[in-house]
Parts: C-alpha cells; sequence; structure tokens
C-alpha cells in the first residue's frame, strides 16, 4: 500500500507541484516552538522541497526523511542536509529503528495514496500511518499532518471506485475540468478534516492542539460535487504516566 509502482510513479514525475506555500500554518507552529536542538523528520520527502523550507523558514537543522521512491530519496540527500532513508511509514522495522527520536514528525499528502483494494482497507492502512508516525516523536512532541480533506463522504467513496476502475486502463491521471484533474492512477483514498482527526483521537497517546482548514476552489464542475480544504492537524504525543 502507497509504495506500489503507480503511485511512485506519480510523485516522480508530479511532486515538483506539490508547493510548499500550503505549509504555513505548520512552519509557523514549528518555528514558534522550535528548539535550538530540536530534530524533525518528513515523512513522505518526496524530492525535498518541503524539508528544504522548513529549514529556511523554521531554523531546524537536524532533519531526517523517509520516502519509499529511490530516486526521490537521491534528490533530496543533494538538495538538502538531511539523513535521508528509503522506507515506509507502514514498515514495523522502520518505526521501531527510530521510535522516539524527533521533536517534530511532519506527514504533508501521505495518507490519501496510502491505498488498498477497498477503502475500507485504505482507511486502515491510513490510521496504522498515523500511528506508527506518532511513535516516531518524542514525549511532548508534535505530529503535524497536512491533508487535502473533501466532503462529502458519498462522492470521496465515489471518485475512489471511479480511480480504482480507470487506473487499470489508464496509467497517469487524466485531465478532466481544469483542475479537477485527478482521474485514473494513481488511485487515492481521500478523508475529510473530521476523519483526519478521529485518525489522531484513536491513536495512544495523540492530543490534538490545533487544526487549520482553509477553503480551495476547484473548478466550477468541481465545486458542485465536492467541497475542499487544505488541512493542517497538530497533535502532541503525551508523556507517560
Amino acid at each position: 500500500m502507497g509504495d506500489d509502482q503507480a503511485t511512485v510513479d506519480y510523485f516522480e514525475y508530479h511532486v515538483h507541484d506539490y508547493s510548499p506555500g500550503r505549509l504555513h500554518s505548520a512552519v509557523t507552529f514549528i518555528a514558534e516552538h522550535n528548539t535550538s536542538d530540536a530534530s524533525l523528520i518528513d515523512i513522505g520527502c518526496g524530492t525535498g522541497n518541503v524539508l528544504a523550507y522548513i529549514a529556511r523558514t523554521t531554523g531546524i537543522s537536524h532533519l531526517a526523511g523517509l520516502d519509499v521512491s529511490e530516486p526521490c530519496v537521491e534528490l533530496t540527500k543533494k538538495n538538502v542536509a538531511a539523513d535521508v532513508y528509503r522506507a515506509s511509514v507502514l514498515d514495523d522495522a522502520t518505526i521501531a529503528r527510530f521510535r522516539g527520536c524527533f521533536d517534530f514528525a511532519v506527514m504533508a499528502a501521505v495518507l490519501h495514496h496510502l491505498v488498498g483494494p477497498t477503502r475500507r482497507r485504505s482507511q486502515r492502512a491510513a490510521n496504522r500511518a498515523v500511528s506508527n508516525a506518532l511513535e516516531l516523536v518524542k514525549p511532548s512532541g508534535y505530529l503535524i499532518i497536512m491533508e487535502p480533506t473533501f466532503t462529502p463522504a458519498a462522492t470521496v467513496c465515489a471518485l475512489f471506485w471511479v480511480k480504482t476502475v480507470l487506473s487499470k486502463i489508464f496509467h497517469r491521471r487524466l485531465p478532466v475540468g481544469g483542475y479537477w484533474n485527478n482521474i485514473g492512477a494513481p488511485v487515492v483514498s481521500y478523508y475529510s478534516s473530521e476523519q483526519v482527526q478521529a485518525m489522531l483521537r484513536t491513536s495512544l497517546g495523540a492530543e490534538i492542539v490545533q487544526v487549520y482548514d482553509a477553503p480551495q476552489r476547484l473548478s466550477k464542475l468541481a465545486d458542485l460535487l465536492v467541497s475542499k480544504s487544505n488541512t493542517t492537524v497538530i497533535a502532541r504525543r503525551r508523556t507517560a504516566d
């Protein structure tokens, strides 16, 4: 899940389109809670544009990244002074290796790409990813999740199955209706802001401290079907009792 070839190919082709400008709420929070020796890991780091932006805007120098794509890992190593590993947030050995190592963990636009054969199994993978990511931060550290979120649930569920069918025919996403061109491979499993928050509430030791929902217009056609936001949810890992 999430490291299937269609998803890897998608990110290698489109990762430069993912603007770090959507990180404003996250980097503001990180800068306010930064310390001189703080460390941060970017889960699903792509080519390192998020890590580079965080380094420039927060001053954190102890950086690490995880990604399933070897080309993306190599590009990140060239673009950012960071320790970068080819690994998945769903890999138990990776989580055990880095458990409790970081003050901050960032996961941007990852959850909807963790896709199984059904919507339910996709959500299980997303829940597991959130729980695993939380384990990477120290007690009192922060997990910051950034996701494009959508409502209503029925439309998002229908999109999952439409893309599941079309991805067997078209191996890249198709341009339909201007901005709304996310049809075809790879399959995605989007969530609402409330669903992302629920994933954290069901994770042991997570305390949500801030939520930002920034509405985003799509095309005229898409706006009739769905409402989109760029959502940032920040959770603190509770200290052990």
